[in-house]
């Protein structure tokens, strides 16, 4: 009787994990920027601490007064794009291809001249 339990007990636990979405993990992700440097974090429990760490890494690479441009508790793919003035990024996005065509199409918006990807990442959740 002990084993029939315990093999219920294993079919058990691994219909329950793979019964876990991906969404029901933690997510966060941010993009932080000074005009000397930016930063970005993901795949982070917190938006917190996903803003510390891009601001972390920014200062790290020689920013001042860095700002966080945003930040999201959300799964999906990050894009930033910049044209050397400006810098523009984008968080959240449910596929690579609309997080990228919004990154540029932003940094158009905003002024850039010749925008280009310079980073991008798809925040799963840990």
């Amino acid at each position: 009787m002990k084993k029939k339990n315990r093999f219920f007990t294993i079919i058990l636990a691994a219909a329950i994990l793979a019964l876990q979405s991906p969404d029901s993990a933690n997510a966060a992700s941010a993009i932080a920027y000074s005009p000397q440097a930016y930063g970005y974090s993901f795949n982070v429990a917190t938006v917190e601490e996903a803003e510390r760490l891009a601001a972390e890494m920014a200062r790290k690479h020689g920013g001042i007064d860095v700002k966080v441009l945003v930040s999201t508790d959300k799964h999906g793919y990050g894009a930033i794009a910049a044209d050397g003035n400006l810098l523009v990024g984008v968080v959240g996005y449910p596929d690579l291809r609309s997080a990228t065509q919004k990154a540029i199409s932003e940094c158009v918006r905003k002024g850039c001249k010749q925008p280009r990807l310079i980073a991008t990442w798809y925040d799963r959740g840990y």
